[in-house]
């Protein structure tokens, strides 16, 4: 349905940063800094993926972020997105790094 809700699915940290990625399946997975004493966060950039993303992993090196994408929700067979396959996508963020601080 087009008037859908998009809750987030999925949530990772990046340790020691202030990094953290979601995702929903509205098409992106979001990675948002930390503000101070980690009380808010705000959108550092938003990557293209599209179907339910049901799982987020950062490397350990914070150079990638593995996303786990489906056609459904990870939950249930509430909706289901046409045209997506079930897969691993493997996001590159090296290019991005200097958008946030590792401790």
């Amino acid at each position: 349905p087009s008037q859908q809700e998009h809750w987030i699915t999925a949530v990772a940290a990046l340790p020691n940063s202030d990094l953290v990625a979601s995702g929903s399946n509205d098409g992106f997975v979001r990675l948002w800094r930390c503000g101070d004493k980690f009380q808010s966060l705000s959108v550092l950039f938003s990557i293209q993926c599209a179907g339910f993303i049901n799982s987020l992993v950062f490397s350990r090196g914070g150079d990638f972020l593995v996303a786990a994408v489906g056609q459904e929700h990870r939950f249930g067979r509430w909706w289901k997105e046409k045209g997506v396959r079930n897969t691993v996508a493997i996001l590159p963020l090296h290019k991005h790094k200097k958008d946030f601080k590792q401790k």
